[in-house]
């Protein structure tokens, strides 16, 4: 169950110290790659000042243009998209390195904030940091507070089987003598509800119940976000992922995006061409390869971004 939707508190006191919020946080500073180095082409325009991605004159982008320093919201524990390595203590993960693209495209080092994932919107309206790279799903009650880019990920429902189970449709799923796990509580009894309403449901409380249930023949299926799907059947081959935005669509949609203050419209632009770049040039595929396995939903992201 992904936490882009679900704000859930996750302590990491081993890493944290004060920034005088009511949180704890943790700070890594470091150069961001260049874009050389990256593959990717910054978005700058030619009036002498190389360090400047462009004319907006967003008072947000000025100041860290001013700092040198991009500042991103970020969290410790949701591994493949925003961790901490335990050996090297650096933060890896998907939006971490777009995140570091970002930087070098910008021209500035960056600067890793970790807080739980339920304090990040009152840091970002803080000042504590500049945007919010976490997997957070568009909401219009967030949407009230800050302020998102286009979606950087499109996230939604998918559905775990193993693969000797000849399930491969709705229509093989929803009887009567199927059995899916779903978390109670989470969204994804909601989707259970609406596609399978006739195969009886096994509630479980944490997603590695869910998966055990589909390991041990307990359940036929586990329905679950496409990330921890793929993240899953890479590690587990005897099983398969349907409805996982590439093969067929996603049976529930709640594409995350980049949080940023408000009143910065023309970085949010200057953030959707960056993405572009970052899916035309090949590199976001890239890191999703390497960090979730497998091909993002591609075809999905272009029509919740309206086309790239």
């Amino acid at each position: 169950m992904s936490r882009s939707r679900l704000p859930v508190a996750i302590g990491v006191a081993t890493l944290v110290f004060s920034l005088g919020m009511a949180c704890g946080v943790a700070t890594h500073t470091g150069n961001a790659a260049s874009p050389e180095q990256l593959g990717t082409i910054p978005a700058r325009t030619g009036n002498g000042n190389s360090s400047r991605a462009a004319d907006f004159g967003s008072p947000l982008f000025d100041q860290i243009e001013q700092r040198r320093v991009l500042r991103v919201g970020t969290l410790a524990d949701y591994p493949p998209i925003a961790a901490v390595d335990a050996k090297s203590g650096q933060q890896v993960g998907f939006e971490n390195d777009l995140a570091r693209d970002m930087a070098a495209a910008m021209g500035v080092k960056i600067q890793f904030v970790d807080v739980p994932f339920a304090t990040l919107i009152a840091g970002l309206q803080g000042g504590k940091f500049d945007i919010i790279a976490a997997q957070m799903a568009i909401k219009s009650s967030r949407a009230l507070a800050i302020d998102f880019t286009k979606p950087w990920e499109a996230v939604g429902d998918s559905v775990v089987v193993l693969k000797s189970s000849g399930i491969k449709s709705v229509a093989d799923l929803n009887k009567s003598n199927r059995s899916i796990a779903v978390i109670l509580g989470g969204v994804e009894e909601q989707t259970k509800a609406q596609f399978f309403p006739q195969a009886k449901a096994i509630a479980v409380n944490t997603e590695p119940e869910g998966f055990l249930n589909v390991m041990s023949r307990r359940a036929d299926a586990y329905v679950t976000d496409n990330v921890s799907a793929a993240i899953f059947a890479r590690q587990h081959p005897e099983v398969t992922v349907l409805f996982d935005g590439t093969k067929a669509p996603l049976l529930a949609n709640f594409p995350s995006a980049t949080g940023v203050p408000k009143g910065n419209l023309e970085f949010i632009h200057w953030i959707d061409d960056f993405m572009a770049k970052e899916i035309d040039s090949g590199r976001y595929t890239a890191l999703w390869r390497k960090y979730v396995g497998g091909d993002p939903a591609l075809s999905t992201l272009e029509m919740e971004r309206g086309q790239f």
